[in-house]
């Protein structure tokens, strides 16, 4: 594997970087592949001030690789090899990259329905690739959307306070206002209905991740062994919230390396 790609994705996502690393060397370079790809291009939107003339001239150059079947950037060339070989639907492509472009100016979603329509670009389609990466059957799709979904929607909730600093809610405001909130902000005084809020969200994705699991049968165990350890460590996530909601509002809940690492060694002890 590329160190640049590696250094990308362990950036990206620490969660899923170390319990990937326990994946087969030929499958976790392809996941590293996606996954440095997925990271540069959020990068662009993903800060204080994004990058919309860099998001546009990248999603030209992905579209542009994809038609010639090479790129003079690393990791745009490396992703459409990976496309070309593992069979992506160019509609999952283009939903990822819309989903990108859409963070440019959609800064908060009215019901959780239209948040569902983003994240199939933003989580959803990666949850395919990876199923095309592993080779899965068809009838696993599904359930790799649902994984998508449910990954996302953790993210969501854990990083509330930093959406925030960046101008975005997530959470839909048919939800907030379900439980009398307005808007958010990091200084919100109505402490209870905001803990309850979270606890509506955290229900909803424990929820997501009880049917994305109801497709682990499809999924070989020296690929379910890695894959149910980062969802473990979600589900974690999700549970260390749970014990003070608000927090969310000031600091990021993740799992430590070792903690990572503690949880593949019981799931390879066979507790898959």
């Amino acid at each position: 594997m590329k160190t640049k790609l590696v250094k990308i994705f362990k950036k990206a996502s620490t969660t899923f970087y170390n319990s990937s690393m326990f994946f087969p060397e030929d499958v976790r370079s392809d996941v590293v592949t996606l996954y440095a790809f997925v990271r540069i291009a959020d990068n662009f939107v993903d800060n204080e001030k994004p990058d919309a003339d860099g998001i546009k001239e990248f999603i030209k150059n992905t579209k542009s690789a994809l038609r010639t079947g090479k790129s003079s950037d690393e990791i745009i060339h490396g992703f459409v090899e990976l496309s070309n070989r593992k069979r992506f639907e160019t509609e999952w492509i283009n939903a990822f990259l819309n989903a990108m472009v859409q963070d440019l100016t959609v800064k908060q979603y009215d019901s959780y329905k239209d948040l569902q329509k983003y994240m199939f670009g933003s989580a959803e389609v990666i949850g395919l690739m990876m199923a095309k990466i592993l080779d899965l059957p068809q009838e696993s799709e599904r359930y790799a959307r649902y994984q998508g979904e449910a990954f996302q929607l953790i993210n969501f909730i854990r990083d509330v306070g930093d959406d925030l600093a960046r101008g975005r809610v997530y959470l839909p405001q048919e939800d907030l206002q379900k439980f009398g909130l307005k808007k958010l902000s990091s200084s919100i005084r109505i402490k209870q209905a905001f803990e309850d809020l979270i606890q509506s969200e955290l229900d909803r994705f424990f929820e997501i991740q009880s049917k994305a699991e109801e497709g682990y049968k499809y999924i070989p165990k020296k690929y379910l062994v890695p894959i149910k350890t980062a969802s473990d460590m979600f589900v974690w996530t999700a549970q260390e919230i749970q014990k003070n909601p608000s927090i969310v509002l000031h600091k990021q809940i993740k799992p430590s390396t070792k903690r990572v690492k503690m949880q593949f060694m019981r799931n390879m002890g066979g507790r898959v």
